[in-house]
């Protein structure tokens, strides 16, 4: 997947990032996007346009025939406003789940140090205009309307239907998360609070939750938590939280940008854990084997004695 690069060019140097396009439905032909991209003066001055620091290509299944026009101009000193559309008498680019480079940004450095949150697109005009048709050329179907179905470099989307997955938290059960952009580096899952119905996300994942080797740019294992304690250290009221619950969950990537999911895990239930010692979070059993024909139950040091 894309995602921001530097390169050096006529001794000059250059972040250049790709805007890429897919959607999940076989019928979608894409006709317009309009997107606003903000940026740092300190790190890429102000007015691009005017002063002649940034360029942008169409990707080449974008570039047939001449189907699509970019306009694009300052918004104001720091926003950027590109807009993509079709030629009204040209077919339009028919999208697959397959994401296609759709536009190619490149932007002059001051020569300031980069890091990916110096760019980013404001939210609310992220998307596109798309026609449900067989041949792309109807401009006016009936079903045109506005969808979100593009994403942008470094930006992370969860790919995996959760409303099809149902886990117990607690027992040590391994929620795998596929999609793109998630970056070779951890990041952090934040699963629904189930102490409040989900409408909250637990603050944070303690690191034992993520399995060796289960964070690549394409997938993500995690752990299925009944307690949690990272996030909540500077809490002395609530240090910890009842864990995950049924709800949508939210992906953070090391390079700050973060996606939620379209529908929710169930959990419907969660075997409560504890903190050793040590540190460790695991699994509280109340019986153990004694025997071969036998268990004993322990009670904690704690427990009350009825005699007193």
């Amino acid at each position: 997947m894309a995602n921001f690069k530097e390169v050096n060019s006529d001794g000059k140097k250059y972040v250049e990032f790709d805007i890429l396009a897919s959607s999940n439905n076989p019928n979608v032909y894409l006709s317009a996007v309009v997107m606003y991209v903000c940026y740092e003066s300190s790190v890429f001055g102000t007015n691009l346009k005017a002063n002649k620091k940034i360029t942008i290509n169409k990707g080449a299944h974008f570039n047939k025939d001449d189907t699509y026009h970019i306009m694009y101009d300052d918004h104001d000193p720091t926003v950027f406003l590109v807009n993509l559309c079709s030629c009204i008498a040209k077919n339009k680019v028919k999208l697959s789940s397959t994401p296609t480079v759709m536009l190619q940004f490149r932007i002059e450095l001051l020569g300031a140090n980069f890091s990916n949150t110096d760019i980013y697109f404001f939210d609310p005009y992220i998307g596109n205009f798309a026609t449900y048709t067989l041949t792309g050329n109807d401009p006016y179907a009936a079903n045109y309307h506005y969808d979100k179905i593009f994403f942008y470099g470094a930006t992370p989307v969860i790919s995996t239907p959760l409303h099809t997955i149902s886990k117990i938290a607690g027992i040590g059960d391994v929620l795998t998360i596929a999609g793109y952009n998630f970056g070779n580096s951890q990041g952090k899952v934040l699963f629904s609070d189930a102490d409040n119905g989900g409408i909250f996300f637990l603050k944070g994942l303690d690191e034992q939750y993520y399995p060796d080797n289960g964070w690549n740019d394409t997938q993500i294992k995690v752990i299925v938590p009944s307690i949690v304690y990272k996030g909540y250290e500077n809490d002395p009221l609530n240090y910890f939280s009842f864990g995950a619950g049924t709800g949508k969950i939210q992906v953070f990537t090391a390079s700050g940008y973060s996606c939620m999911s379209d529908t929710e895990i169930k959990i419907p239930y969660s075997i409560q854990n504890r903190k050793t010692s040590t540190g460790v979070i695991q699994r509280v059993f109340l019986a153990r084997t004694a025997c071969n024909y036998d268990v004993s139950f322990t009670l904690h040091s704690e427990f009350s004695d009825p005699k007193n």
